[in-house]
């Protein structure tokens, strides 16, 4: 028996850009609140709260959801910024063949 498909309800009100960002966009940014270098996708754009507008992105180095602010965001980053994001990602993959090698080794 199939599966009932259903509709992705959409919220009206959700905001689809802010100063030039749009839902889908791929930033480099500092997050929020530990200012660490990531990169990711924009997710959801929130504004009119106490920190300032932010949005929610999927950092390409962990995975996970993360917070940044508009101040601290770009498309085009510097050298500088875009370093500090590789450096995490290296550091992630290397963390994560390591934790499969463990588990290799736990395997036999």
């Amino acid at each position: 028996m199939q599966r009932k498909k259903f509709e992705v309800e959409t919220d009206p009100n959700e905001v689809k850009e802010h100063e030039g960002f749009k839902l889908g966009d791929t930033v480099y940014c500092l997050r929020f609140p530990d200012n660490a270098p990531s990169r990711g996708v924009i997710t959801k754009i929130h504004l009119g709260e106490s920190v300032g507008a932010y949005h929610t992105f999927i950092c390409d180095a962990t995975g996970q959801f993360r917070k940044a602010l508009f101040t601290t965001t770009t498309s085009e980053p510097d050298s500088k910024l875009r370093s500090g994001v590789e450096k995490i990602i290296s550091k992630v993959r290397r963390q994560d063949a390591a934790h499969a090698a463990k588990l290799k080794e736990k395997e036999k």
